[in-house]
């Protein structure tokens, strides 16, 4: 603020076209107030310009995640019914070595790397060969009663993990050899932190976080019911809430259940794979809807150029405006000045002079308008009636010019004391009535002191050809007061003065 001062500063002592000014209180307000609203403006006009561009980037982030997650859920879909595949084309090798070479078959299940539990059981539900692995599952044989390959999900209490389960019938000659059975842990087929394996009731069947909260094995109907419901009624796709994202796949209804478990999670009907993403998180929020996040989020150091163009767009166009009203202004007032002195015409001046003694008669508005600095409070008026003296000599003994000279200059002498309130109209010839604002009796004394002072200076200097001297009445002015009868009063007195000035011409 110190540094927009300044510079009013400057501004109001530079030529703007429209001749020199003399600096103003008002002029500085008025440059503050402009250069605050384009600022205002500019800032708005930045932060609307910066968040649409920054929603914009942020929109093809979320497009571009989006894309990303719908094709991993998809792919991990595909893995599901790929797994059937490749377990079946498994099958068939162990098929082929128990028929022609049973003994490679231990080294086949030995080696198994990909299911977690791998095991050839016979029809009588005799375990044949299995992988080394540990597994406490329990293998029910009437799942497999129809004699076709099965493919379950299957959820071990014990373990509180869901396996997918694949049975494939070995039949030779007729005759069923038994079954080879694989149980494979879902989160292997999910590979992912973020996708979720969803029976139909709602269920999440992978004991998994989501977005850094322990799930469990909860219902998502009861965490996301708007969202669960939108999955239910669709084969797949994405839903954007407020906070989540939802990509979902179906699998199907060609699973089977295995329902043989003491909670009963999960029935016969659809599965779902569901990735749910909250997107947002403080670090990645793919959106911003509030100013706490824009400030949160947008670099202002690489946006510094904005900056740097706005505020000279802002100086620019502020000192543009600035010229146009002071043009304005200077232009009105011309019209209700006095050509000669610049002083108010006597229908101007009076004009001010009624604004101001309503404004000192109304306490209320005095004392409300009095808490703003551009607006100070009227606390006295004093009139003060000025005749230069010798005028008349002046003009008769070097012509008018002079006499003009000298009312010129004795009025500019004063005008360059007044304070930014006080103004003066001129009356008529070589009368004028000066408007002291918040002066006390002393500080007047005082004030004409400084002004004779002045007024001596010049005369012993003898740069001119004529003394310059005044003769004044000062009348204060009371709440509702006649206005022309304190100035009668001011002027008895000031040519009480007048009388008692001796005449003293100096000519070079």
């Amino acid at each position: 603020m110190g540094k927009q001062l300044l510079l009013c500063l400057v501004l109001c002592k530079m030529n703007f076209g429209i001749g020199k000014f003399k600096l103003k209180r008002q002029y500085i307000y008025i440059y503050l107030i402009i250069f605050i609203i384009f600022s205002l403006f500019y800032i708005t006009m930045f932060i609307f310009n910066r968040l649409n561009h920054l929603n914009y980037k942020l929109h093809q982030e979320r497009e571009y995640l989006t894309e990303i997650i719908y094709n991993k859920v998809t792919l991990n879909a595909f893995a599901f019914k790929q797994q059937l595949r490749y377990f079946i084309n498994y099958s068939q090798l162990i098929e082929f070595f128990y028929k022609n070479n049973k003994d490679e078959l231990e080294n086949i299940f030995n080696k198994n790397q990909f299911y977690d539990y791998l095991v050839f059981i016979s029809s009588s539900g005799k375990y044949l060969y299995q992988s080394n692995n540990n597994f406490n599952g329990k293998i029910e044989l009437e799942q497999f009663e129809n004699n076709d390959i099965n493919a379950s999900i299957i959820y071990d209490d014990k373990e509180a993990k869901t396996y997918r389960a694949l049975s494939y019938p070995v039949v030779i000659n007729n005759k069923l050899e038994g079954y080879i059975v694989s149980y494979l842990d879902i989160t292997y087929l999910l590979d992912t932190n973020d996708t979720y394996l969803i029976s139909q009731e709602g269920y999440l069947l992978n004991d998994t976080y989501m977005n850094e909260i322990y799930m469990g094995h909860k219902n998502l109907s009861f965490v996301y019911p708007e969202a669960w419901n939108e999955i239910l009624k669709n084969t797949n796709g994405q839903l954007l809430t407020d906070r989540v994202l939802f990509t979902y796949h179906e699998l199907g209804e060609n699973i089977d259940i295995q329902a043989s478990y003491t909670d009963k999670k999960i029935s016969k009907g659809k599965f779902y794979l569901v990735s749910i993403i909250n997107i947002d998180q403080e670090n990645s929020p793919y959106h911003i809807n509030s100013m706490s996040s824009f400030f949160k989020y947008i670099n202002f150091k690489i946006n510094i150029q904005y900056w740097i163009i706005g505020y000279i767009w802002i100086f620019l166009t502020s000192i543009v405006l600035f010229r146009g009203i002071i043009a304005k202004i200077k232009s009105s007032e011309l019209s209700n000045l006095d050509a000669m002195t610049g002083a108010y015409n006597r229908h101007k001046g009076f004009m001010k002079l009624d604004n101001l003694i309503k404004k000192f008669n109304s306490k209320f508005e005095s004392k409300i308008l009095g808490k703003f600095p551009f607006m100070r409070q009227v606390k006295s008026i004093h009139f003060c009636m000025i005749d230069i003296d010798n005028l008349k000599h002046v003009n008769d003994a070097l012509g008018h010019k002079y006499g003009d000279e000298l009312i010129i200059t004795t009025i500019n002498i004063i005008r360059k004391k007044l304070n930014n309130m006080e103004f003066i109209i001129r009356m008529g010839g070589d009368e004028f009535l000066l408007i002291f604002i918040n002066r006390t009796n002393d500080s007047i004394t005082d004030f004409w002191k400084n002004i004779t002072r002045i007024f001596n200076d010049k005369n012993n200097s003898r740069i001119l050809k004529y003394n310059i001297n005044t003769s004044h009445g000062v009348a204060e002015y009371k709440a509702y007061d006649d206005i022309e009868s304190c100035i009668v009063k001011a002027d008895e007195l000031m040519y009480q003065e007048k009388r008692s000035h001796k005449v003293n011409l100096f000519f070079q």
